[in-house]
């Protein structure tokens, strides 16, 4: 069976394992209220429809790849299928027979050939199908026929069970036993411990547990899930074939439509894995996807353990673009693309601050003071007592300071920064500084016979004392 091998972040390439079950008809899914794009009108719509309750799940089914001419072929063909049943009264003979019936009529008709990566449409349009598909109309038809049934996924299948309350007949679709998932020690562990941290398996379960026993329990478990959730599976699956091809922002696209469906722990887990290759890839590759980023943002709000892998990530970019190899226009554009995927508010105030702290930091080493300034404001508003801005603005300071040699010019630039920034007026070097200023203005000017001038420079800087609480100065 093929593996996604995740990296971390903190420690280099700390290696996990992600199993791609599709081969086998693996489904693994789980639940999100972020969706980013859709494919189609019809997508949104259904989506929108599901979201109020009045949702069609036959939509559901057609929603991830909608044809028109499918849909309508797909509802006539299964219409067909049933008044054909109906028309032998199948309804009037024993469950039994109505059960073996509909699933050999049902094989006949519409299944010719096992794929892994079909989807609902597929079987309408080449009788292409696998277990979740196959599923799935199966379902539909029992529905019609008021046979009740349960649907069950394993960690690596999905199947039927029809009179759940008698004879609890097993629909098999495919028999995908030619192959054996093992799940490793590490895979095991991690997912453990993901669930734990994130507080779904409890500090008493986690300490007197084994691993194998919570894995079985909250992992291995066939599970009930209804046709909707059925649906969402097709999802899940679009967004693993998406991620083996490294299109990890469509991956985390459909991935999160499944999550608005279906939610489960084992795909919170997946979902974060999947993010992770996506950020560590962007990394290797130095693409960075904005747009993914703007996804990860959305998704983090659900799942707390997404914010470190989010600020971690925004530091290498933001290292990368303004410091290492600067690019100050091609950061811009990436917090654009984020923004194009999320809002403002979205975004959390550490990744704000870290934007425009770095943004500070890179105009500060271009020599472009006023326009670090003007993004040393926006990081100490959103974060007054980080050190690193304050030490970042007294730095832009000394600078300007340092390049101005009028001194006049440099006291306005002094008062400037007291006033936007009044933490600088509590430092000792700033205020002798500024007195310094004010104090060779004031002398040059009865020097060169300018009492006037003088006189104002002195009155001004009496009253600048008491704005700023100058207190380093003499009388004399």
């Amino acid at each position: 069976m093929k593996a996604i091998t995740i990296h971390d972040f903190s420690s280099r390439y700390l290696k996990r394992i992600l199993p791609s079950l599709i081969a086998l008809c693996s489904f693994l899914f789980t639940g999100y209220p972020v969706l980013s794009q859709y494919n189609s009108k019809f997508e949104e719509e259904t989506f929108q429809r599901y979201n109020e309750q009045k949702g069609d799940v036959y939509d559901l089914l057609n929603a991830i790849n909608y044809n028109e001419a499918l849909y309508n072929k797909g509802k006539k063909a299964i219409d067909e299928h049933v008044s054909n049943l109906r028309s032998k009264n199948i309804q009037l003979k024993p469950l039994k027979k109505q059960i073996k019936t509909i699933y050999k009529t049902t094989h006949a008709k519409f299944f010719k050939k096992y794929e892994a990566k079909a989807f609902f449409n597929n079987i309408f349009e080449n009788g292409q199908y696998n277990c979740v598909t196959a599923s799935a109309l199966y379902a539909l038809l029992f529905d019609e026929f008021n046979i009740n049934y349960s649907i069950r996924e394993t960690p690596i299948h999905v199947y039927l069970i029809a009179d759940t309350a008698g004879l609890q007949t097993l629909i098999e679709s495919t028999l995908p036993g030619s192959g054996v998932v093992i799940f490793n020690d590490k895979y095991k562990k991690d997912f453990i411990t993901y669930l734990h941290e994130n507080k779904i398996i409890s500090d008493s379960e986690f300490q007197n547990a084994t691993t194998d026993e919570l894995f079985r329990e909250f992992y291995s478990k066939d599970k009930s899930i209804d046709l909707s959730e059925l649906a969402a599976i097709q999802y899940y699956n679009k967004g693993i074939f998406l991620s083996e091809e490294e299109k990890y922002a469509g991956a985390v696209s459909y991935l999160e439509k499944a999550l608005t469906i279906y939610p489960s722990n084992t795909i919170k887990y997946n979902h974060y894995a999947i993010i992770q290759n996506a950020l560590v890839n962007d990394l290797g590759k130095k693409v960075y996807d904005g747009r993914l980023f703007g996804q990860v943002i959305l998704s983090s709000s659900e799942d707390s353990s997404l914010v470190q892998l989010m600020t971690d990530y925004f530091d290498n970019v933001a290292l990368e673009l303004c410091v290492k190899s600067p690019d100050i226009e091609r950061f811009n554009k990436f917090y654009r693309d984020a923004l194009s995927h999320c809002s403002k508010d979205d975004i959390p105030a550490i990744i704000l601050h870290k934007y425009h702290y770095y943004k500070a930091y890179y105009y500060g080493l271009k020599g472009n003071y006023p326009a670090s300034l003007a993004e040393i404001k926006k990081a100490f508003v959103l974060n007054p007592e980080n050190l690193m801005v304050k030490e970042l603005a007294q730095d832009v300071a000394i600078k300007h300071m340092f390049v101005e040699s009028n001194y006049k010019k440099q006291i306005d630039s002094l008062e400037y920064y007291f006033s936007e920034l009044p933490f600088l007026t509590e430092i000792k070097m700033f205020q002798q500084q500024y007195v310094y200023y004010y104090m060779k203005v004031i002398s040059d000017c009865f020097m060169y016979d300018e009492p006037a001038e003088g006189n104002k420079y002195y009155n001004r800087f009496v009253q600048a004392v008491d704005q700023f609480g100058i207190q380093y100065y003499s009388e004399d």
